[in-house]
């Protein structure tokens, strides 16, 4: 066990593994959103905060995924990440496009 939290605390201290830490903790945060909103409406919601977060999470990962690409001897499977993230973030830029559309059409009555 403590080699794995030193292994663990060794990739940490690096400034591209501490921004993959933090994109996946912003990933972290959008299922926090929506629960919170869910709860508070006592059904299943999705706010415009989960895509705003979404996004937000996804280009760090991607930007973590492209920073780690250019390691010598590169052996991690990062250029799955890459193409996962470039299609997800068009799918959350869509879902945004649609919400707007909605917010429109419900302001104009």
């Amino acid at each position: 066990m403590s080699e794995f939290l030193a292994k663990l605390w060794d990739q940490a201290s690096r400034p591209v593994e501490l921004l993959g830490f933090a994109g996946q903790f912003v990933f972290f945060l959008r299922f926090v959103v929506q629960w919170i909103a869910s709860e508070r409406k006592k059904e299943s919601v999705i706010p415009e905060a989960f895509w705003w977060i979404s996004i937000s999470g996804g280009a760090i990962t991607l930007v973590y995924a492209i920073l780690h690409t250019d390691k010598a001897g590169q052996s991690d499977p990062i250029l799955p990440i890459i193409v996962a993230q470039l299609c997800a973030n068009v799918i959350y830029a869509r879902n945004l496009v649609l919400v707007r559309r909605t917010k429109r059409r419900l302001a104009a009555g």
